[in-house]
């Protein structure tokens, strides 16, 4: 018996597709928590001094920030293409503008060369705050806002500009105009109030972006929530690392690189998973798909090019006999079909060619005889340069031909049939239009055939005057759904001549059982209407001169029952009512 997965249960609130995520990110929230704890708790230890001083290390630390960050920007730049959310290419900007921050503040460190204005402590604490700045503003504002794919591509443009000049003028600022900004560190006293302040605001941002994305984690979301989380964690913990150093050299300041560059390498993943990974995951879904339908198509399938060359073959079964797929790859219609059915495709190609589509039929020889298949085809895109090919299916509808054939042969017999039926048959819509008839209602009706009849009601044929009495008879049985069967009505022509009907009356259904119409017949009974007449009056007359005579007579049924006139019952005294007759029980006594 199949066994189906049962979906995962909400984990603390989050959807079952952010679960698996969220574990490995938490694990590592976790560790890299403990690790702050664990280097808080140990007393101060001389030999930590000046380690984050050694320029290479800050620079090498800061270098592997800065490439991360530029891959964000390269690979959610050229994202668009792929009809990403725009949350995607605003981070890509953004980071952009953290990277050429982070730049700055790594040549700005004590130590370096000289850029524009000496380094200090001051100077990359300022651009350390403007790149952490910029980026928890974007992560907050990509968790607020919707993830919908860019209205106009123009945006992007508009977009990366804003935030070079944006940096351009932080640049500006922090390089011309440092002394309008409030101080952020004092040698020999550690960070001002304003710097750990500062970077408490940028903890609450990161914080409230956190919250935001946990929210946002209860459903599925089209991007990697999870990855962003951890980034955002990541940063916040890297910000409260540099609340603690009291020199640019220890160990917090050194800690806090590190958790900067996991946090990068954090978003980097969900950004290649979103840009990159994840469109290759659906379209490897998406081909195993693909395969999964071709497998199951019972159609023959081809992919030809425009001289006829199959490229690609699938039929079923041809999977566990290659030789099939070996008989046509390579070679071309006119090799492997007869020459009428060869050209049959190659004009089917060309029309596909200039319209997108064809389709047709076509006969084969076969061991089991001729086989008619079905076949029907498109045009394949191509990338530009290439050849044009098509891809075709084709369908042995030889039993359906046969049906066709043998449903055509009844229907002949039917309507041969019907034509020759003495009754008058037709049948009408759901509009009480006539949807066709037999000649010899065609000839009632006053027309030549039953074409002229199509399509017409009953006030344009011969009985207009009483057409209400007929459609209403139809519409109580298209209306009940109950038949009408073998009832008796007189219908008056235009000289006056009254004539009798003995009709019957049917829904007609479709296959979901709807009535859609009605179909009846009629006979006219005319001469059995006068007959009947006629006997009764004979039979009123033999009982007139049988009482004025006083005589009386009877008769034997089939069944042996004795039948006799009233004057017999009343020649032997007896009442109808009280005396049953048959031929064991009678017995005539005389004189």
């Amino acid at each position: 018996m199949t066994q189906f997965k049962k979906e995962a249960a909400p984990w603390f609130g989050l959807h079952a597709s952010h679960q698996q995520a969220m574990r490995r990110v938490g694990i590592t929230v976790v560790l890299l928590t403990l690790a702050i704890l664990l280097v808080s708790a140990l007393p101060p230890l001389p030999e930590t001094r000046g380690i984050a001083g050694y320029l290479p290390l800050h620079t090498l630390l800061e270098t592997i920030a800065i490439v991360i960050a530029i891959l964000i920007f390269a690979v959610g730049w050229h994202a668009y293409r792929r009809k990403l959310p725009g949350n995607l290419l605003l981070i890509a900007c953004a980071f952009f503008g953290v990277g050429m921050l982070d730049f700055t503040h790594t040549i700005s460190y004590a130590g370096m060369p000289d850029f524009v204005t000496p380094g200090s402590p001051e100077k990359a604490i300022g651009f350390w705050l403007a790149a952490r700045s910029l980026a928890a503003i974007t992560l907050l504002a990509v968790a607020i806002l919707p993830w919908k794919p860019l209205a106009y591509t123009l945006f992007r443009y508009v977009l990366l500009a804003g935030v070079v000049a944006g940096v351009g003028c932080l640049h500006w600022l922090m390089l011309f105009h440092a002394y309008l900004l409030p101080q952020t560190f004092v040698d020999g006293q550690g960070l001002t109030r304003f710097k750990i302040y500062y970077e408490y605001a940028l903890i609450a941002l990161n914080l409230a972006t956190v919250f935001i994305l946990w929210m946002r984690m209860r459903k599925p979301q089209p991007y990697d929530a999870a990855g962003l989380f951890g980034a955002v964690c990541v940063m916040a913990l890297s910000e409260y690392l540099f609340t603690l150093y009291a020199e640019v050299s220890d160990i917090y300041n050194l800690m806090g690189h590190l958790y900067k560059v996991v946090s990068y390498l954090f978003l980097y993943r969900a950004i290649f998973v979103l840009a990159i990974e994840r469109p290759y995951i659906q379209l490897q879904a998406a081909q195993n798909q693909l395969q999964a339908t071709i497998k199951a198509i019972p159609d023959l399938l081809f992919e030809i090019d425009m001289e006829g060359r199959y490229h690609a073959y699938h039929s079923p079964g041809s999977d566990s006999q290659p030789a099939y797929a070996a008989a046509y790859i390579g070679k071309t219609m006119r090799e492997v079909l007869p020459s009428d059915v060869a050209q049959i495709g190659m004009s089917a190609l060309q029309e596909a060619y200039k319209t997108g589509f064809t389709k047709g039929e076509y006969q084969l020889e076969s061991p089991k005889g001729k086989r008619w298949f079905e076949f029907s085809g498109s045009r394949k895109s191509v990338e530009p340069g290439q050849a044009p090919r098509f891809v075709v299916l084709s369908r042995d509808i030889t039993e359906r031909k046969q049906m066709g054939l043998e449903l055509a042969e009844s229907h002949a017999l039917l309507k041969a049939v019907v034509d020759a039926a003495p009754a008058r048959i037709f049948w009408k819509n759901n509009e009480l239009r006539y949807m066709g008839c037999n000649p010899a209602f065609a000839a009632d009706a006053g027309a030549l055939s039953p074409d002229e009849v199509v399509g017409k009601d009953d006030y344009q044929l011969a009985w207009k005057e009483q057409a209400e009495i007929y459609r209403a008879d139809d519409r109580q049985v298209m209306d009940t759904g109950i038949p009408k069967l073998f009832y008796d009505e007189p219908t008056t022509s235009s000289d006056g001549k009254i004539t009798w009907l003995r009709t019957s009356k049917v829904p007609l259904r479709n296959k979901d059982n709807e009535t859609i119409g009605v179909l009846g017949l009629y006979q006219d009974i005319t001469e059995q209407k006068l007959e009947k007449i006629v006997l009764q009056q004979s039979e009123y007359h033999l009982r007139q001169a049988q009482q004025i005579a006083h005589i009386g007579s009877w008769s034997f049924d089939l069944a042996g029952k004795l039948l006799w006139s009233d004057e017999m019952y009343q020649i032997y005294g007896v009442a109808p009512d009280t005396f049953a007759l048959n031929v064991d029980n009678f017995t005539l006594v005389s004189g």
